[in-house]
């Protein structure tokens, strides 16, 4: 079943973006480095049934390798992990589908929103140029609501630890 609307919150250059009354052949038109592309990417993992590993696939398309944990700074608005980022759409005859994208650092076991500055610069976790935790985790949480039934929900995780990266697809 094609999407009919698609909302979009905190994903690359895209602060906030709703698109309703879609039909089954959309046309995406506008200069160069406007967020085209980034619409197109939403979609993708939004259907990617939460999958982190569609994320990765993703930034190779446009060329972006992740190398280290930072990297993940490029899937969130201004470069900002503070940044909620949000990838809802419907499907027509009362379905839908949510998926968001928080950051973490699973070395602290805490969400990397919730930190605050504490002034130690020097510690291996911690960004030296900002002070903040430097988040080594993507959780990816999927919400699926189906006709006439209750919704569920499945959880990822892609994580990057001693130069390697490792995906957690939900079990579902």
């Amino acid at each position: 079943m094609p999407l009919t609307q698609i909302n979009i919150e905190g994903f690359r250059g895209i602060s906030h973006l709703a698109i309703s009354d879609m039909g089954m052949v959309n046309l995406l038109v506008g200069k160069n480095n406007c967020c085209k592309t980034s619409v197109l990417e939403s979609i993708f993992l939004l259907t990617g049934g939460g999958n982190p590993e569609v994320l990765m696939r993703v930034n190779n398309l446009r060329n972006l390798f992740f190398t280290e944990a930072d990297d993940f700074r490029f899937v969130f608005n201004n470069l900002n992990y503070k940044t909620e980022l949000i990838i809802s759409g419907e499907y027509g005859d009362n379905k839908s589908r949510s998926l968001h994208i928080s950051p973490y650092n699973n070395m602290l076991a805490i969400p990397a929103t919730k930190v605050k500055k504490n002034g130690q610069t020097d510690h291996a976790d911690v960004n030296t140029a900002t002070g903040e935790p430097i988040v080594n985790e993507l959780v990816f949480k999927l919400k699926i609501k189906r006709k006439n039934s209750k919704s569920e929900e499945f959880e990822g995780t892609v994580s990057y630890n001693q130069n390697e990266f490792t995906f957690n697809p939900s079990p579902n």
